[in-house]
């Protein structure tokens, strides 16, 4: 037996550790766990905090006992959390795509890409859904409503329909599902889907700890002064548009949450 760890096992604490500051602002604000399909509710809030050590867990493929029609099975923890802290800041904008697939995700990336910011994407496909979400993040905390707002006008020059985060103002509360967390309302079973990079390659999810390092060094938080000049490119929204709900919504007797 080999008792010398690899360089991957070593290397947990780091990458989680990256992980969790650079994709959970506020922490502190809880999480929730997706439930799969039969389940009375898609997500539940857990009002502690999350923690490194929720991120290993679900990262190492961790499970939880979960009531399905009057029986107990074992399910893949799979984490979403609030793309924004409690005091407005956020640490990237992200967006949803629920329809058009993997096309109007590229589609997405490739805008982004014209207006200098780096951004990757985590494809997800459901029986209702398909598409992904792509992710904006920043070098150093920026206001919620501007990202939010950069992010709308995004979609807007893709021509491609989705929802927006950081979720401001009455909708503060929405959570996105982190990334390489296991759909678990995946058409064959929890699944995780790869990451999609800017440059069309795609990263093969099935190991999350390899994907996440990967990811990692392809890693370009995107400046102040390239969000500024984006901002100041991009076409201005519609005195009319609004963002629209999310569809996906938990019991109000467990959370107030809406999330994707």
């Amino acid at each position: 037996m080999n008792l010398v760890p690899n360089w991957l096992d070593m290397r947990k604490t780091e990458l989680a550790s990256w992980f969790l500051t650079t994709f959970v602002p506020d922490p502190t604000q809880g999480y929730d766990l997706m439930n799969p399909a039969g389940a009375d509710n898609r997500y539940i809030h857990k009002s502690k905090p999350l923690t490194l050590e929720h991120v290993v867990d679900a990262l190492n493929g961790g499970t939880r006992r979960l009531s399905i029609d009057g029986k107990y099975r074992s399910v893949p923890l799979s984490i979403a959390a609030i793309r924004q802290h409690q005091d407005t800041w956020a640490t990237g904008a992200a967006i949803n795509i629920d329809y058009g697939g993997s096309t109007a995700v590229e589609r997405v990336l490739v805008i982004c890409r014209e207006y200098s910011l780096w951004a990757f994407a985590q494809l997800s496909t459901s029986a209702a859904h398909d598409g992904g979400h792509v992710y904006i993040l920043t070098d150093q905390p920026q206001p919620a409503s501007f990202l939010q707002n950069l992010a709308a006008r995004i979609l807007l020059d893709a021509n491609v329909n989705g929802d927006v985060y950081p979720a401001c103002e009455t909708r503060a509360h929405r959570s996105l599902r982190l990334p390489l967390m296991p759909h678990l309302q995946a058409p064959n079973g929890p699944h995780r889907y790869p990451l999609l990079l800017q440059c069309g390659e795609c990263i093969d999810a099935s190991n999350p700890w390899t994907a996440l390092a990967h990811l990692q060094d392809f890693w370009q938080p995107n400046s102040v002064e390239v969000l500024t000049q984006a901002a100041t490119l991009l076409p201005v929204l519609p005195i009319v548009n609004r963002q629209p709900l999310h569809k996906s919504k938990v019991n109000p007797c467990i959370s107030t949450m809406e999330i994707c």
